[in-house]
């Protein structure tokens, strides 16, 4: 017997930055942190609890970084660890961009910003076999209302808690800049 799914619970995210134009600037591709209160909600549902809800907001944060250097996550030592509850900024209450969602109902589909819906920013939903994939796109005049903003940490949660989270080097956001973030939950 052979199991094809012997791979533990795994993330991964991809954030480019684009031009108007549409072309990539900067790009940061890893691995992203599944968190405690992810693998419990997991293990709820598992037993019938039924109390797990659904993935439907995404947070970027401007604290997930090394104190005076933008381009240097934080990493175990400063705290990126699975127990954490809240990103740094929210932490810190330091500026974040909350983007509050419904998922479409469907497999694959268009999800439903419900906290700015119109910004202009879409999220796409694709759920094929084991995986979960979100395509979150901020256009250019969203997420910047201070003019420029260094983002260095994002999050998606499931209800209040987190779910998974990255913290990666800087990423410069302002009106001349969107972020197309590709976010995939392998199960």
């Amino acid at each position: 017997m052979k199991d094809l799914y012997t791979n533990k619970v795994k993330g991964h995210i991809v954030i480019e930055c684009l031009d108007s134009n549409k072309n990539v600037i900067d790009r940061f591709e890893n691995k992203n942190l599944i968190m405690d209160s992810a693998r419990i909600a997991m293990s709820d549902i598992l037993c019938g609890l039924g109390t797990a809800e659904p993935i439907e907001k995404f947070v970027l944060g401007t604290e997930g970084h090394v104190t005076g250097d933008y381009l240097t996550p934080k990493t175990e030592l400063e705290g990126f660890v699975s127990s954490r509850t809240q990103l740094f900024s929210e932490e810190l209450s330091s500026y974040t961009y909350p983007i509050v969602f419904t998922n479409p109902g469907v497999a694959i589909g268009a999800c439903t910003i419900v906290s700015e819906p119109d910004s202009g920013t879409t999220i796409n939903l694709d759920h094929t076999g084991t995986d979960v994939q979100y395509i979150i796109e901020i256009p250019e005049l969203a997420a910047n209302n201070t003019g420029v903003v260094v983002f260095t940490e994002a999050a998606l949660y499931a209800g209040t808690n987190i779910f998974s989270m990255k913290c990666f080097p800087g990423k410069i956001k302002d009106n001349t800049v969107s972020l197309k973030i590709t976010w995939t939950i392998k199960l």
